[in-house]
């Protein structure tokens, strides 16, 4: 019903050709699903419309681990990985001139790093990266107006009527954020991350900020609200 309801009156013809069109074009269809039904109508394993598949899922699934990219090499792994049957196997070489195709095409973009190696980005995270640095960049270069001595002020009456003591990079981070359209703030486990995200709320509280908060699961939503003493929401419900 999902495939009728996208292709209408072309679905036969277009399954029939390439079922792996599904995955690109239907929420819930995903490669391995293609792939199965594209064996079922007797789809080559060494078809092109199957490799570009495998690139495009191996891309997809790398992003799923925090890359927007993959070094070529790696890519071609991958994908030799992900369509490796029993009666066939890909060459390295058949996978890249599929790669350089799509990027021909602009179906893929590749670029070198400093080190010469080719990175592989699927278009819409490559566009997504290069705007968001953009938009970082634009925002790190007019900070907030803040009276620093005053923050620094509250800081030390914060800490004294908590009897706690932050360390030089919490004090930093407190006051970095007071100042910055953008911070990050990381560290291993047992840094004191939690305190300082807890203490920088509490500032912009008390400097009258509206306050929005999220966390990439509800999970960690949760756990952010507790720690914080404010509402949070999953990134997707912003």
């Amino acid at each position: 019903m999902k495939i009728y309801k996208q292709y209408k009156d072309e679905a036969i013809a277009i399954v029939t050709k390439n079922p792996y069109q599904l995955a690109a074009d239907i929420y819930g269809i995903g490669f391995l699903t293609a792939d199965k039904i594209a064996r079922n109508i007797g789809i080559a394993p060494d078809s092109e419309f199957r490799y570009r598949a495998g690139i495009i899922h191996c891309l997809s699934e790398a992003a799923e681990d925090g890359h927007c990219y993959l070094p070529q090499s790696e890519l071609i792994e991958s994908v030799i990985k992900l369509l490796t049957t029993e009666s066939h196997q890909p060459t390295e070489e058949a996978i890249a001139i599929i790669i350089k195709d799509m990027a021909l095409a602009e179906d893929l973009i590749r670029e070198r790093d400093e080190e010469k190696t080719l990175l592989c980005y699927k278009p819409t995270y490559f566009h997504t990266e290069q705007n968001l640095a953009q938009l970082i960049r634009q925002r790190l270069e007019k900070p907030v107006g803040t009276d620093i001595e005053r923050v620094r002020d509250w800081i030390d009456r914060f800490t004294a009527s908590r009897k706690i003591q932050l360390s030089q990079q919490q004090r930093q981070a407190v006051e970095t954020a007071a100042y910055s359209k953008i911070m990050i703030l990381t560290g291993g486990p047992g840094v004191g991350k939690t305190f300082t995200t807890h203490t920088i709320v509490s500032l912009w509280k008390a400097m009258g900020k509206s306050i929005a908060m999220a966390a990439p699961t509800g999970r960690a939503a949760q756990r952010l609200g507790e720690m914080t003493e404010q509402f949070a929401i999953r990134n997707s419900q912003l």
